[in-house]
């Protein structure tokens, strides 16, 4: 077939700036096809606009169209679109700007099939086309990084299309056989604006034509600028009037979202921008993405290895995905949103990524909620790995060597022991065969190294293993505030006990309970200020005795123990901890800590000599009354 001709429209009212760089763009892009530029102004009252578009039309360069009053966008649009009627279109938003072959690359698309009607390219603001992050307004970059990013496009996705629920009108390419079916943008339903591209779209695919997404075109934008200060109370309305009309687009949209078939798209720019970057040695960590105590060593060190001049990269599973959905984040570029792996399908591609960034050896945290084949990757690229313990998961099915009755079981584990894998909170390997015991064990036996918090974790490790390449690293020093000097605290008439971050059945929640019970029941002049979230916070403020601050930020700490001023803080773990970064803050604030003589906190609380312990089957009224004699023995002469 002969090339198409295509006309550029490009409705214009305000932003001179902005309106002048797109024309611009436009007229000096370099395409092979023939095109003609159409500018409607739509009765701008900016004379700096008005004298552009007389210089250009007086130049020939443009074919301007003027409007005595402004008739708004859509009947713009349709200005532009019929001013010939035997050529293709593509309706350019003023706040735009394109690149050289940009037009070839939307036209390719919209000729690589018969049905294709329109085609939209990729932008950093098009809703469900947006580059970096997929349905937002990403922020406008500057002419030269965005010039980098389209070559991106144009190379990692060459000639590549995917279906679309809709056209996105910011940068729209029909063809002129698309409009002759379909007809004109609806201007009397949808007014001024908003909305009418959809309504295009739906009524051309009621028609057997199909959108697609050019993938190799990136087209920047900055949204919003004739039409700003209207826009949510247009933009509600129309979308209103849109799903009356076409009832099952709402729906079609979520659909996409969620399937999100242009995640590999953008995936590959982000990778090119990563394999552009300068390659310093990396750092990969490999974990789950459950929080806790383990989040936080991973933020601390990411700051260690930063420090060292590596770069850090971390593969975590995706939150609320499919399983076997895994993202890779890399410390230094937050804005590479799109790094997500379906394994082991995808495998090959991130390992690919990996070794051409440089990757020279791995911390794995944790292999819990990634697919086996995460493990497989330290040998694949062929470098040295570490094996983090911050739990026992490595030979425990149930994680914290508790039973399914929520008891310590012992660390008497043995080939046939499944005391713990049917633990309703505490169970969450979904596998725990002879093989995949052994394919820990052996992942162990190789490792570089079996890093432990403390020297109980590894005593546990070496007895479970016999590996000798266990070491002892803890993640912090046991910073003491002034541990021979007493804090003065507020005296209150109840003496007040703090508790940090999340408690749940292994952090001791039950035993929270009772005490609390105990303390209403015998009418104590105790209570508990947990600094955190429990799993049941309403059974424990029927108790009368127990605060719950909620959820906190680390900066937040301080400022929250000040607001209570608790002397005492209470560990009530039942399992034995590797490291208790919640002991941490007691140290630095020079809380006196009382925890059961089991793990890390017995480990720290020894070493410090600051700090009380009691035997793990320790009953209520005994915990109480021990808290109640520490504060008297300690406190009562110390209060103001």
């Amino acid at each position: 077939m002969d090339q198409p001709i295509v006309d550029v429209i490009i409705p214009v009212y305000k932003d001179y700036g902005a309106t002048s760089e797109c024309i611009h763009s436009v007229l000096s892009a370099r395409n092979s096809m023939q095109a003609n530029l159409v500018v409607i102004d739509d009765a701008s009252e900016d004379d700096d606009i008005a004298a552009l578009l007389s210089a250009l039309h007086d130049q020939g360069m443009i074919r301007l169209i003027s409007n005595t009053r402004n008739r708004g966008y859509i009947h713009a649009i349709n200005q532009g679109i019929a001013a010939n009627r035997s050529h293709d279109v593509v309706l350019l938003n003023s706040d735009t700007i394109v690149f050289d072959a940009w037009l070839d690359r939307l036209a390719k698309a919209a000729y690589s099939r018969e049905d294709i009607g329109t085609v939209t390219p990729f932008s950093n603001n098009a809703t469900i086309c947006s580059y970096p992050k997929t349905n937002e307004d990403n922020p406008f970059m500057p002419r030269n990084v965005s010039q980098v990013i389209d070559r991106m496009f144009a190379d990692a996705n060459a000639g590549e299309t995917c279906t679309l629920p809709t056209g996105v009108g910011f940068c729209m390419y029909i063809k002129r056989s698309c409009l002759n079916d379909t007809g004109l943008f609806d201007e009397h339903t949808f007014g001024r604006g908003y909305g009418e591209e959809n309504d295009f779209c739906r009524r051309a695919e009621e028609g057997g034509w199909t959108n697609v997404l050019a993938a190799d075109a990136f087209v920047p934008h900055r949204g919003a600028v004739s039409f700003a200060k209207d826009r949510k109370p247009a933009l509600e309305k129309n979308l209103a009037l849109l799903n009356a009309r076409h009832p099952g687009y709402r729906q079609s949209i979520v659909t996409f979202i969620l399937a999100d078939p242009l995640l590999k798209f953008r995936r590959r720019i982000d990778e090119a921008v990563l394999r552009a970057a300068t390659h310093r040695p990396l750092i990969l960590r490999i974990c789950h993405g459950r929080g806790g105590g383990t989040a936080k060593r991973l933020r601390d060190e990411a700051i260690e290895l930063q420090n060292q001049n590596y770069r850090v990269a971390t593969l975590l599973p995706k939150k609320d995905a499919p399983e076997g959905r895994t993202t890779l984040t890399i410390e230094d570029f937050p804005d590479l949103v799109n790094l997500e792996y379906s394994l082991p399908d995808d495998l090959e591609k991130l390992l690919c990524i990996l070794r051409d960034i440089n990757t020279v050896s791995a911390a794995v945290h944790h292999h819990i909620d990634l697919h086996p084949c995460v493990l497989d990757i330290p040998r694949r690229l062929d470098i040295p790995y570490s094996v983090i313990a911050h739990d026992y998961g490595w030979y425990c099915p149930g994680i914290t060597l508790l039973d399914n009755q929520h008891r310590y079981c012992g660390d008497h584990c043995n080939e046939q022991c499944t005391s713990c894998t049917t633990s309703s909170e505490e169970n969450i390997t979904t596998e725990w065969s002879a093989e995949h015991k052994q394919n820990l064990m052996c992942f162990l036996e190789n490792a570089q190294a079996i890093v432990a918090p403390c020297h109980d974790t590894a005593l546990r490790y070496h007895k479970r293993t016999a590996l000798n390449n266990i070491i002892t690293r803890r993640h912090s020093a046991n910073q003491l505030e002034n541990p021979g000097t007493t804090r003065r605290f507020r005296s209150h008439e109840r003496t007040r006990v703090a508790l940090f971050g999340s408690i749940g059945m292994h952090k001791g929640y039950d035993t929270l309970l009772e005490c609390a019970k105990d303390a209403q029941r015998r009418d104590l002049p105790l209570e508990f200020i947990l600094i955190g979230e429990s799993l049941d916070d309403y059974a424990l403020f029927a108790t009368g005795r127990v605060f719950v601050t909620g959820r906190y930020d680390e900066r937040e700490v301080r400022r929250i123990i000040m607001l209570h001023a608790p002397p005492l803080a209470l560990y009530p773990s039942i399992w034995p901890e590797t490291w208790c970064y919640a002991l941490d803050i007691a140290f630095e604030c020079n809380i006196f800590p009382l925890a059961f003589a089991i793990g890390a906190p017995m480990e720290r609380i020894r070493e410090s000599g600051f700090g009380a312990l009691l035997p793990l089957d320790s009953p209520p009224a005994t915990i109480n009354d021990t808290l109640l004699d520490i504060a008297r023995d300690r406190f009562a002469h110390n209060a103001i």
